[in-house]
Order: structure tokens, then C-alpha cells, then sequence
């Protein structure tokens, strides 16, 4: 089986207008500007992530950032990760951030409490796509529902 396969050839393209927004579910898009070389042809292509679960950036800061290829991975062990990394994060920065009485043994301690995270991964996390955009700048992961690219 395939571990990913790469819906759009971005090489040479520019990456622009990212935005994150809520209309009761999470939703994410961003521009691709791509340029062939070849041709001189521009294409503009409109991304949009629907029902977003988690999101994950490892970005470097770079003048230019020039995007290098869009994915989807298929494996079910990262897509449980973005989401078991992201719960992980959440209570990490809480506790760093506020004066919290927190015990890591009672699993109703709201940092611990785990049950409709176990709940979507047991019933839902097959039916989402994890995408990945790769730039010169970083990596960014989205885990969502759908996809739309105009």
C-alpha cells in the first residue's frame, strides 16, 4: 500500500493568504501561485480544508518561501499522532501558562480527560485526510475531513 501520494506538483510555486476561520467547524485554506518554467504559464490554485481536526506547523522563517510538493499521507499511526501530539501540547501549555493543581493520575482531570479524543480516533479517524504542504520554510499538516481545490 501507498504511504502518500502527491495530489498537486507545487514545485516553483508561492504560497499565499493562508487563513484559519470558524463557522462552527474549523476550516483552513491558502493560494498556491504555481509557475512552469517551461511554459511561463501561472496556475492559481485556491485551497480549502474542511471540518479541520488538527493542524501542525514546523516552519522556518526564510525571504522567500517556495513550496516544494502537496501530499496526502495515508497511514492511520500519523494521523493518530498529529492529534495525540496536539492533546500533548494543549495540556503542556496550560500548565506552563496558569497555576494549576494537576494530577497526571486522576483521568478526569480536565488536562487528562481523554474520552471524545479516543472516541474520534476509534470512529472517525479513518474517514479523514492528513495533507501535507512541503515549502522551503517548513512543513505544514492538516488533518480534515475534505478538501476542495479551485
Amino acid at each position: 500500500m501507498e504511504k502518500s501520494k502527491m495530489i498537486l506538483n507545487t514545485y516553483d510555486a508561492e504560497m499565499l493568504n493562508f487563513k484559519i476561520s470558524q463557522d462552527g467547524l474549523y476550516r483552513v485554506s491558502y493560494d498556491l501561485i504555481i509557475h512552469d518554467e517551461e511554459t511561463g504559464n501561472i496556475d492559481l490554485k485556491n485551497l480549502i480544508f474542511l471540518n479541520v481536526c488538527a493542524i501542525d506547523f514546523r516552519l522556518l522563517t526564510f525571504p522567500i518561501v517556495e513550496v516544494s510538493g502537496f501530499y496526502e499521507i495515508y497511514s492511520l499511526e500519523e494521523k493518530r499522532k498529529i492529534l495525540e501530539e496536539n492533546f500533548i501540547h494543549r495540556k503542556n501549555c496550560y500548565l506552563y501558562h496558569e497555576d494549576y493543581n494537576y494530577d497526571a493520575a486522576d483521568e478526569h482531570d480536565i488536562l487528562n480527560y481523554r474520552e471524545e479524543l479516543d472516541e474520534f480516533i476509534e470512529c472517525d479517524l479513518d474517514r479523514c485526510h492528513l495533507y501535507e504542504q512541503i515549502t522551503t520554510g517548513g512543513v505544514y499538516r492538516i488533518l480534515a475531513m475534505g478538501l476542495v481545490i479551485k
